[in-house]
């Protein structure tokens, strides 16, 4: 496990039996073979992934806002070889340099402009599903929530497939599945 003593100013995943029984879900109904994770903080939701699939590999990029996150990125690479870190802005990524990737955990900026980025991004990417975390009322002055209603609402070929609601540092936290049709 990938030392999290690492005072963060952020919420994060918490490692429980139902958080856990949440992500298997997604994991079982994507089977993804590869995950871009949009925000790897202290890396706790790419640790989970890869403990739930034995074969799954993970890239997760991070701007590097608070920090920490090089550090826990690189104690997770030398932990698990299906793990990458790149610290970058996804404002930055090239959509034709992962077109390999079947599933996108967004929890990143929950920023308006870049939510809606990391959205279109992985519709121009191709990613079969995309994962968006954060998606509730409680937080980001409804960003999220919003911005993927919105959307999923207008010309964009994604569809909806579920909400989970799993334990994380700050409460309860929903993530939501959208599936390209």
């Amino acid at each position: 496990m990938v030392d999290t003593s690492i005072v963060t100013q952020e919420g994060h995943v918490s490692d429980t039996a139902l958080t856990r029984k949440k992500f298997q879900k997604v994991l079982d109904y994507c089977t993804p073979s590869k995950i871009l994770e949009i925000g790897f903080g202290r890396g706790d939701s790419a640790e989970l992934f890869l403990a739930l699939d034995s074969s799954v590999e993970v890239e997760s990029v991070d701007i590097g806002k608070y920090g920490y996150e090089q550090m826990a990125g690189i104690a997770l690479e030398a932990a698990n070889s299906r793990f990458t870190y790149t610290e970058a802005d996804s404002n930055d990524l090239v959509a034709s340099d992962y077109t390999d990737v079947d599933l996108i955990f967004i929890d990143g900026s929950h920023k308006a402009d870049d939510v809606q980025h990391d959205i279109r991004w992985a519709g121009d990417a191709g990613i079969q599903y995309i994962l968006v975390d954060d998606y509730m009322d409680k937080w980001f002055e409804k960003n999220v929530k919003r911005l993927v209603d919105v959307i999923v609402d207008t010309p964009f070929p994604y569809q909806y497939v579920n909400e989970y609601v799993y334990d994380s540092s700050d409460g309860d936290c929903t993530m939501v599945l959208l599936e390209r049709v």
